[in-house]
């Protein structure tokens, strides 16, 4: 039985990843994150939706893996704009 909330879903080459995304802990974070996934903020680079096609710029096997860069570098190229942070005392 699928669990209530908010998910993304990311398919690679490599597989999918299912994200949970935590609404009531982060609106700001979340909604950010929804709009540049669903088009509504352009990748300034693709001008299509921000994490269409982005690439992974940064894996490290088991730990770690790192994207939303469009230039692919890991160096910048954000969508334009900083994101208030949603801060939580958990």
């Amino acid at each position: 039985m699928k669990k209530d909330g908010i998910f993304a879903f990311i398919s690679t080459n490599k597989g999918n990843i299912e994200i949970e995304l935590y609404y009531k802990d982060a609106p700001l974070t979340v909604m950010n994150f929804v709009g540049l996934s669903e088009g509504a903020i352009k990748n300034f680079v693709t001008n299509q939706p921000y994490f269409e096609n982005i690439m992974f710029h940064r894996v490290v096997d088991e730990v770690v893996i790192q994207t939303g860069d469009p230039t692919g570098t890991g160096t910048g190229g954000g969508p334009g704009y900083f994101s208030p942070m949603n801060l939580t005392k958990d």
